[in-house]
């Protein structure tokens, strides 16, 4: 901690109490951890411990939907370089019907700094699927209050099932939507770039 701590610090005028916090010059994520406060008199010695904890926001999260086969798809929540390690949940549905999905699978790998980087995904049947899914990607930083929702909506690419799915609905009106989701994908993809 040598060089990174302001000596002549002083939070108030007070006396009793102007010593009572430190001023950290730049803080890294190394500096997380247990510190203990101790203080002495001629008549007495306490001391009292607390946890801190400097993190670090993810640079990248994405979340994407890709077909891995005839009539599947793969939802993915991409964390990148976070600290503390991110605990992600994929969720699909809204309000009541909003549900964190079971058997999901997670891929960690960690950064020389410490930072972490996640992958959770899933691969459902588009047949297990409504004409239109919203999956989310919550994550938060254990230990802080930083919480971050990413959201998205899959249509089932294939006509077909959309118009069977939809009770009456004709395959141009299915295939359209197809087209609109195609379209909302790329449109998204050129505006990240």
């Amino acid at each position: 901690m040598r060089g990174k701590i302001d000596l002549d610090f002083e939070i108030s005028k007070d006396v009793y109490t102007r010593h009572r916090a430190l001023f950290i010059y730049r803080p890294t994520i190394e500096m997380s951890g247990e510190y203990t406060c101790k203080v002495s008199t001629l008549e007495n010695e306490v001391s009292l411990s607390s946890n801190m904890i400097v993190y670090t926001p993810p640079t990248q999260v994405l979340l994407t939907h890709t077909h891995t086969g005839y009539r599947q798809v793969n939802i993915s929540c991409y964390v990148d370089h976070a600290f503390p390690r991110p605990v992600v949940r994929l969720y699909h549905g809204q309000g009541n019907s909003k549900l964190q999905k079971r058997g999901v699978h997670q891929v960690t790998d960690r950064y020389r700094d410490g930072a972490w980087q996640v992958l959770v995904y899933i691969v459902l049947d588009d047949s297990s699927l409504h004409v239109e899914n919203l999956f989310q990607c919550e994550l938060e930083l254990p230990g802080t209050k930083y919480r971050l929702v990413r959201s998205t909506v899959y249509t089932p690419g294939f006509p077909s099932m959309l118009a069977r799915a939809n009770n009456g609905r004709n395959v141009h009106q299915s295939s359209n939507l197809n087209l609109f989701s195609i379209l909302s994908i790329c449109l998204i993809s050129v505006f990240k770039l």
